[in-house]
């Protein structure tokens, strides 16, 4: 899987959540919202490689901080 697939994925996991899910209430909400406000408006076609692991950093970084702060990711 390529970081854009990987962004991809993530993406619309938290977009469908974001959605779907009472995110106010969930314990995941705060990264939900985190990783949708990283991710909604990407152009992931248009990505280029550097972009795209620039971004994926970020977002692992979001999640990696969710776990830190005890935060089911």
């Amino acid at each position: 899987m390529t970081d854009q697939e990987a962004l991809q994925t993530i993406a619309a996991i938290a977009e469908w959540v974001r959605e779907e899910a009472p995110t106010e209430r969930a314990e995941c909400g705060d990264v939900i919202r985190n990783l949708n406000d990283l991710t909604a408006s990407i152009d992931f076609d248009a990505l280029d490689d550097r972009a795209a692991q620039v971004l994926f950093g970020d977002v692992l970084r979001a999640l990696e901080h969710s776990v830190a702060e005890g935060v089911p990711a």
